[in-house]
C-alpha cells in the first residue's frame, strides 16, 4: 500500500533546529508539515487539523513523546506515529514500539530513512 502524497504530518520536537530540518524534509517528500514545539501544542493542533501521522521527539519537557502519543490517540485512535530520538532516556525501542509507534528513528535522520518511515506510517493511517 502506498502513502498518499500531500498528507498532513505533525512534527513535534522541542529543538528548533530539529523542527526546522525535519519539517523541511517532510515538505521535500511531498507532504505538509504541521509543526509543534511541545506535546500540549501538538494535541491542540491535532484536534484542529486531524493529521493522519505524527513524528514525535521522545524526550521533551512537560509531556514527553509517549505521553503525547497517548493524548493524540485519545482524540484520534487512528493517528500513526514514528518516534525520532537522539536519546530516548528510559525508553528503549521495544517499549516505544509497544506503546504504539510504527517505527523509531535515530537522530540525525536521513531523508531516505524519514521517507521510508513516512511511507510506512502513512500507509497504516486511517484517513
Amino acid at each position: 500500500m502506498s502513502a498518499p502524497v500531500g498528507s498532513l504530518v505533525l512534527v513535534v520536537d522541542d529543538d528548533p533546529a530539529v523542527r526546522a530540518v525535519v519539517s523541511s524534509m517532510v515538505t521535500h517528500l511531498g507532504h505538509t508539515a504541521l509543526v509543534a514545539t511541545c506535546g500540549a501544542e501538538a494535541v491542540a493542533l491535532a484536534a484542529e487539523h486531524n493529521p493522519p501521522a505524527a513524528l514525535l521527539d521522545v524526550l521533551m519537557p512537560g509531556m514527553d513523546g509517549p505521553a503525547t502519543l497517548d493524548a493524540l490517540r485519545a482524540c484520534d485512535p487512528g493517528i500513526q506515529c514514528a518516534f525520532l530520538t537522539g536519546n530516548s532516556g528510559a525508553y528503549g525501542p521495544d517499549e516505544l514500539l509497544g506503546r504504539g509507534a510504527v517505527t523509531v528513528l535515530a537522530k540525525p535522520v536521513t531523508l531516505t530513512a524519514l521517507g521510508a518511515a513516512l511511507e510506512l506510517v502513512l500507509s497504516l493511517a486511517t484517513v
